[in-house]
C-alpha cells in the first residue's frame, strides 16, 4: 500500500532542510514565548555516567514534576554564550505549572559538577535552586566513561595500557584542578581521574551554595533501592512522595570487566581521595572494593 501523501512531503522535507534548520523552526515559538517561561526549581548536577538518566526518567513520571525540553541542557557549561532568554525557552509556560497544582521543573546536565566556573553561574541565575549530586563509585564511573569513549571512537586501546603510561609521567595527584596540563596521549585518562575525585568538584559548590540546598546521593544505593532514594528527592524537594510502579536502568552499558590488577591500582588511587570525601560529607560509602 502507498504511504499517505503528508508522510511522503515530511520525508521528502526531511532531506532537503538540514536538521540545524529543523531544530531552529522548532525552536522559534519557545523562544518567543521565553518571557512566560519560568526557570528550573532544582538542577541534578553529576555525575557523568553516574545514572543521572534514570533519576531524571523517575522524577519527570512524578506528577508535580514538570519535564524540561530536553534533559541536559548545559546552559552552565557548556552553552554559557547563549542568553537567559535562550535558556528559559527550555522549561515550561507559566501558567501550564500552576493550573492544576504546585509543580517544580529541572534539568539534569551531569557535566555541571565538574565544571569550575559553573557553580558561580548557577549561584547568579538561581541562588535559591536546590541541587543533586548523584556520585557513583569512581572506579566504576571512571571505568564506564572509559568504555563509552571506546563504543563512541574517541579511545582506543584498553585500559591497562593507559594505566602503564602512569609510570612515565608526573602524575597531577589526587587534588582535583581544572588545569592538568600532561602527555597529549594520557590527556583524556587525567581528565576522568579528577571526574571522579569527588571532594574538591563538591567542595567548590558549598562556596557557592549552603550545604542544605545540595543533597548527595550514592548510584549504588540508588540502583539498590530506587524508591527509597526517590523519597529521600522528594522529601529534599518539598513534593509528595510517589510510587513508582517500575524502575528500568537507562543507558545501562554492557562490556567486560575490569582486570583486577587494574581495579587494584586505582582503588588505591582513589582511597585517599574519598576518605576527604567522606570527611566532607560526613558519610561513607562502600567503596573499598
Amino acid at each position: 500500500m502507498d504511504a499517505p501523501a503528508s508522510s511522503t512531503n515530511y520525508e521528502r522535507l526531511k532531506r532537503l532542510v538540514p536538521l540545524p534548520l529543523r531544530n531552529l523552526v522548532r525552536r522559534v515559538p519557545r523562544v518567543a514565548t521565553a518571557p512566560c517561561r519560568v526557570l528550573p526549581d532544582f538542577l541534578v548536577i553529576g555525575v557523568q555516567k553516574g545514572g543521572t538518566t534514570s533519576l531524571y526518567r523517575y522524577l519527570i513520571e512524578h506528577p508535580q514534576v514538570a519535564a524540561a525540553q530536553r534533559k541536559e541542557v548545559r546552559y552552565f557549561d557548556r552553552n554559557a554564550n547563549h542568553s537567559l532568554w535562550w535558556y528559559r525557552a527550555h522549561f515550561p509556560l507559566q501558567p501550564a505549572l500552576r493550573c492544576r497544582c504546585p509543580q517544580l521543573t529541572f534539568e539534569a546536565s551531569p557535566g555541571y559538577l565538574f565544571d569550575p566556573a559553573s557553580p558561580a553561574r548557577v549561584q547568579r541565575v538561581l541562588p535559591e535552586a536546590k541541587l543533586i549530586a548523584l556520585l557513583r563509585h569512581p572506579v566504576d564511573r571512571l571505568y564506564a566513561q572509559f568504555q563509552m569513549a571506546v563504543r563512541r571512537g574517541r579511545q582506543s586501546g584498553t585500559l591497562e595500557a593507559q594505566t602503564l603510561l602512569w609510570d612515565s609521567i608526573d602524575m597531577p595527584g589526587s587534588r582535583w584542578t581544572p588545569q592538568i596540563k600532561v602527555r597529549k596521549a594520557v590527556d583524556a585518562f587525567c581528565d576522568w581521574l579528577p571526574r571522579s575525585t569527588y571532594g574538591p568538584q563538591l567542595a567548590h559548590w558549598f562556596q557557592h551554595f549552603p550545604r542544605e540546598q545540595l543533597l548527595v546521593l550514592n548510584s549504588e544505593q540508588f540502583f539498590a533501592d530506587p524508591q527509597a532514594t526517590l523519597d529521600g528527592v522528594t522529601d529534599f524537594l518539598g513534593l509528595d512522595r510517589h510510587r513508582w510502579p517500575s524502575f528500568e536502568i537507562h543507558h545501562k552499558g554492557h562490556y567486560a570487566p575490569m582486570k583486577p590488577e587494574s581495579r587494584r591500582r586505582l582503588l588505591d588511587f582513589f582511597r585517599e581521595p574519598n576518605e576527604e570525601l567522606y570527611d566532607l560529607i560526613g558519610r561513607r560509602f562502600a567503596w573499598e572494593e
